[in-house]
Order: C-alpha cells, then sequence, then structure tokens
C-alpha cells in the first residue's frame, strides 16, 4: 500500500509544478477587450464574471507568459480591476477618482469702532441732481453703411445626438458602420470622400450616438461637424 501512495504524491507534486509553470498565449489585432479576458481566462482554466459593459479594442501579442502577468497587463492599459474572491475572478471597470477641492476658510472680521467726537458734524447743502441727456448719435456719410446695421447671426443648427444605438459589426466597412449609427439614432450621416475606406470591428451596447462617433472618429482619426441642413458630417482630420 505504501508504493500506489507514493505514486499519486508525486504525480500531485508533478501536477502543482505544472500549474506553476503554466503560460499563455495572448494575440488580439483589434479584437474587443472582453475577447481577450475570456482567451486568457479559458487558457488558465479559471472562472470569471464581468461586470461591466466597457468596450475597447486591443493589438497585442503575448507569448509564454504567466496567467498573473497577462491579467497586469490588461490592468495597466484599461480602465479593468481583477479580483479574486472564492476562486472566481470578478472584473469590473474601475471607478473614477473625484477631484477634491479645498476651500480655504475665511478670515474672521475684526470690528473697528468709530471714534466719538463732541463737534457736531458738518452738513452741507444738498446738490441739485440734473438729469442729463444723451448726446444724439449722428451718422456722417464717412461712415460705412455697413458699420450702422446690426446684424443677427443665425441660429447654429441643431442635431439631436442623444439617440441610443447597440451595434456588433466585426470588419465592417466604416461607411456601413456610420450608415448603422444614423439609422438607429435617426440622424444623417454624411461621409466626406477623405474617409478612407477603413474596416473596423464596432461594439456598442445602449451607447448615445454621441459617444459612438467620439469614439470611432478618435480611433480612425476622423472628425464630425454640423451642417446647415442638420446633418453630422465626417472628414479627416
Amino acid at each position: 500500500m505504501i508504493k500506489p501512495i507514493t505514486t499519486i504524491a508525486v504525480l500531485a507534486l508533478a501536477f502543482s509544478a505544472f500549474a506553476q509553470a503554466q503560460t499563455l498565449k495572448v494575440k488580439s489585432r483589434g479584437e474587443d477587450v472582453r475577447t481577450v479576458i475570456d482567451s486568457i481566462f479559458v487558457q488558465s482554466g479559471k472562472q470569471y464574471v464581468l461586470e461591466t459593459n466597457y468596450h475597447q479594442t486591443l493589438y497585442m501579442n503575448l507569448d509564454g507568459v504567466t496567467f498573473q502577468k497577462a491579467i497586469d497587463i490588461l490592468a495597466k492599459i484599461t480602465d479593468f480591476e481583477f479580483e479574486e474572491k472564492d476562486g472566481i475572478w470578478f472584473i469590473h471597470k474601475r471607478p473614477a477618482q473625484m477631484a477634491k477641492s479645498v476651500v480655504a476658510p475665511k478670515a474672521p472680521e475684526t470690528f473697528k469702532p468709530t471714534p466719538k467726537t463732541n463737534a457736531p458734524a458738518k452738513t452741507s447743502p444738498a446738490t441739485p441732481i440734473v438729469a442729463s441727456k444723451p448726446a444724439p448719435k449722428i451718422i456722417t456719410s464717412a461712415q460705412p453703411f455697413a458699420t450702422l446695421v446690426k446684424t443677427t447671426a443665425k441660429p447654429a443648427p441643431k442635431v439631436n445626438l442623444t439617440g441610443k444605438l447597440t451595434v456588433q459589426l466585426r470588419k465592417m466597412d466604416i461607411r456601413e458602420v456610420f450608415s448603422e449609427f444614423g439609422r438607429q439614432a435617426k440622424v444623417d450621416i454624411e461621409l466626406d470622400e477623405s474617409v478612407p475606406n477603413y474596416k473596423l470591428d464596432a461594439f456598442f451596447y445602449n451607447t448615445t450616438l454621441k459617444f459612438a462617433l467620439e469614439k470611432v472618429c478618435k480611433i480612425a482619426g476622423l472628425k464630425y461637424s454640423f451642417t446647415p441642413s442638420n446633418t453630422v458630417r465626417i472628414t479627416k482630420i
């Protein structure tokens, strides 16, 4: 009976050493951060819960790294925090730190008594107030007529960017991505000829059109503006 027990102990030690030396391979070419996290935990055989709708595309190529090293790298380049409880990893977005403002206390006011004098105060006779009429403006022929006419600026066009949208698109032409944004948010979006024919991944869940436009434009080096006809125009920076 001693020999089987010894064999089991040796196997347990070998398995423990293998688990400690286990390395991972993580490769992403514009994949969403959730896909990268899932790959890491599937390879390591660990359980996890992702508690946020945060999206971010990643480009990375890691080979021969440990599980701890992989999540340390993700914690540095994303807004995620990783916490293990009872063998399950909980992943959630890092809370934003609120800046605290310190207000300096006001200096206490000092009371200065008014010196008393026995001499009666001298009073001066009231000076009558005469209302003066403003001088009339004289328009001369030397002044250009354009400077004498007050013009009112036209109101800026109003485009509602608060419409909500949900998309999950992979390797989709950027024009089709913006077209889907406009369809769901009910806003006309025009693309300038200078916009390259990018193909990109777009993952947004119940976000506003403004948030989606800012994210895609930032990644693709574009900008958006409003036209007089109340549409959104996308151009290259």
